[in-house]
């Protein structure tokens, strides 16, 4: 308020001295334009790129993808696995696959492709876990980090508050741990990761 205020008073000295009326539209056209930009625009722009910065401390550039990765069959439960890296979730209940790669130290990147779900009430969480799994509950659980399907919501030790955004049939979602930092992040299809987990 007190910068427009500021830009009324510059109007209020400058105007008096134009006669044309041209000139008049001129000053008060670009005042106004200079105004909405450094007022609304560029404070703006640097708000989301500090955001986008702290999206991923360090940002993931220098995490290890790993490519193909495969579920370990002895490490799932109401699932089936097909050719290795395609996990099925069956009858019986709430279950889990778990990969064939531990990580425990480093930055790693890796991609879930949704093949199949039920729109508009999907089931599947993506995220980490600890090996082994006491509970697989997906409400409860505090061997698990995970990012649900349905509604984006995060659950470790329960529902936590921050939300990403949902996901379904056809999506690829990018999971990015980092050990170092402590971190879990998620990104839905070609956006940019969110930082899901940390500490």
């Amino acid at each position: 308020l007190r910068t427009k205020l500021l830009a009324f008073h510059v109007l209020e000295r400058v105007l008096p001295a134009c006669s044309e009326t041209a000139h008049i539209q001129q000053i008060v056209k670009q005042l106004f334009q200079l105004l909405s930009v450094y007022m609304w625009e560029e404070p703006l722009a640097e708000k989301n790129q500090e955001i986008a910065e702290k999206v991923i401390p360090g940002g993931y550039d220098e995490c290890i993808p790993i490519g193909d990765f495969s579920f370990d069959p002895n490490k799932l439960v109401c699932c089936s696995l097909e050719s290795g890296n395609i996990l099925s979730h069956g009858s019986g209940g709430k279950g889990y696959g778990l990969a064939t790669t531990a990580i425990t130290s480093g930055c790693f990147t890796w991609k879930f492709y949704i093949t199949k779900e039920n729109r508009g009430n999907e089931g599947t969480c993506v995220g980490i876990s600890r090996w082994p799994v006491r509970d697989h509950n997906h409400h409860t659980t505090t061997d698990m980090w995970l990012y649900r399907a349905y509604s984006g919501n995060l659950y470790h030790g329960g529902e936590l508050v921050r939300t990403l955004p949902s996901f379904t049939q056809g999506d690829t979602i990018t999971c990015i741990l980092d050990m170092e930092a402590h971190t879990i992040s998620f990104a839905k299809n070609d956006k940019e990761p969110k930082l899901a987990f940390e500490g």
